[in-house]
């Protein structure tokens, strides 16, 4: 341990600029500053977008781009007891300092989570302090985030909107590209002409609603020629649901279902981002004493507090800033899903942030700050909107919250008649008996499908 004399990179108190190991005060812009994000390029449809947003800024940005070694140098750090995500952040953050950090003046600013709250994720803090000393690199700064209380990075409201637009934009491609995936006559040919359509959209996101939403809908006009061997009706779809680690487990989860000819769709990452900026809002009320969501998630209150000179201003001001987040984030995603609407592959039903958490709320209270009531949430919200044939809950088998939610959400399905299983899963792979449990699903959601499209025919006979 290097102690008190080992001093490192850090960002200014108002995250407007960096201060490097020399005691410099250096801009988040400046040539030396790489940030890095700890996802692949080609993970999931939001990476051009995100791209963008630094590159319009100046700021100096790459993807990781995960490797076999990850785990080795995970080890190397981690016992293997922690969360996966942080055993997965930190192989990629060292793998990629022992292959990439060469001039020790450039400041690398890894990307990751920062959030208080009872799981894991509020202890990594800690964790980065510990494992920066035992790495050694004075100019790193790791799992940097956009939270309301560091103003988004100190870029402002606008920067995490922005971010929080590409994620949902994202999300909605992800949910067409695996349609495509599934039912597409020529499954390459179709991928091929969709990354092509996704890359024009691009350039428009910095130009404006009205531009974005033409951009779009010339997206899905072109989209709407893919052929396809099978309708959307008459195809099962299945939801993979759980937190925010989807994002990493995704991939051998939708690659089973695609062939087996059943549409997945991941749980959108963005709904991960809204858990957490939805938190000053749900802490406020909880401090006045509000149990209720309805309570919390009411906007006059608010208002007037900042009139009351006995209030703290700047709590109130960070709990708007959170209802207001939620409020954007449901109007965004209204409109770019009406936008697309007419490629024919983006299919879902919208459901508020907020209604999810109310629904979880019945049954574990959100005022404990766990993740656990939005996989509740999630999973009633999509029996109501009866667009899936099948539910799958992901959890993480270290991660508590997952794993609570994971056993209130298997008690509540005795009660549906939808197809569903949970998954503990400990990384981005499926054993035998995931396989398994999948391919049940997968069976039992064709069969509801087919029962679902003979009614429907049934009725159009009779009218």
């Amino acid at each position: 341990m290097m102690g008190s004399s080992f001093r490192k990179a850090a960002f200014s108190d108002d995250f407007t600029s960096i201060i490097d190991s020399n005691g410099n005060k250096i801009k988040i812009s400046d040539q030396r500053v790489k940030h890095i994000w700890p996802f692949s390029e080609n993970m999931f449809n939001a990476t051009p977008f995100v791209r963008s947003i630094f590159e319009n800024r100046g700021w100096h940005f790459r993807f990781l781009e995960p490797s076999f070694d990850i785990m080795h140098y995970s080890k190397m750090l981690c016992s293997g007891k922690e969360c996966p995500s942080l055993n997965l952040l930190a192989g990629m953050y060292y793998e990629d300092i022992a292959k990439n950090y060469v001039n020790h003046n450039d400041i690398f600013v890894y990307w990751g989570v920062e959030h208080a709250c009872p799981c894991q994720i509020g202890a990594w803090p800690n964790v980065w302090e510990l494992f920066s000393e035992r790495i050694g690199k004075n100019n790193v700064i790791y799992s940097a985030f956009v939270t309301l209380e560091n103003n988004f990075l100190g870029r402002g409201l606008g920067f995490g909107t922005d971010l929080l637009k590409a994620f949902i934009l994202g999300d909605l491609f992800d949910e067409a590209e695996c349609v495509l995936k599934t039912i597409a006559v020529n499954k390459e040919e179709a991928l091929k002409v969709f990354k092509e359509e996704t890359l024009k959209v691009v350039p428009s996101f910095h130009k404006g609603m009205k531009s974005l939403e033409r951009s779009l809908q010339e997206w899905a006009d072109n989209i709407n020629k893919i052929p396809l061997k099978a309708t959307l009706n008459e195809t099962p779809k299945v939801l993979l649901f759980g937190g925010g680690a989807m994002v990493f487990l995704r991939g051998p989860l939708t690659e089973y279902c695609c062939q087996q000819g059943v549409i997945p769709k991941i749980v959108g990452f963005h709904e991960f981002l809204l858990y957490l900026f939805s938190d000053c809002a749900r802490t406020y009320g909880f401090k006045k004493g509000y149990d209720s969501l309805d309570q919390q998630f009411n906007l006059a209150p608010l208002i007037f507090s900042l009139f009351n000179p006995k209030q703290n201003i700047g709590e109130t001001k960070l709990a708007m800033y959170s209802y207001s987040t939620l409020i954007f984030a449901n109007s965004m995603n209204k409109r770019l899903r009406k936008a697309l609407q007419g490629s024919g592959i983006v299919y879902d039903k919208h459901v508020s942030y907020i209604n999810i958490l109310k629904e979880g709320h019945r049954f574990i209270n959100n005022n404990v700050f766990s993740e656990a009531a939005v996989a509740i949430g999630k999973y009633i919200n999509s029996i109501q909107t009866d667009v899936f044939d099948g539910l799958v809950n992901i959890a993480l088998f270290t991660c508590q919250p997952s794993m609570h939610g994971l056993s209130f959400v298997r008690t509540l399905s005795h009660q549906y008649t939808i197809p569903f299983t949970g998954l503990e899963l400990e990384g981005p792979w499926l054993s035998a008996n995931h396989l398994r449990l999948l391919e049940n699903v997968v069976f039992q959601a064709r069969r509801l499908r087919e029962m679902k499209n003979s009614r429907t025919t049934i009725t159009d006979c009779l009218l």
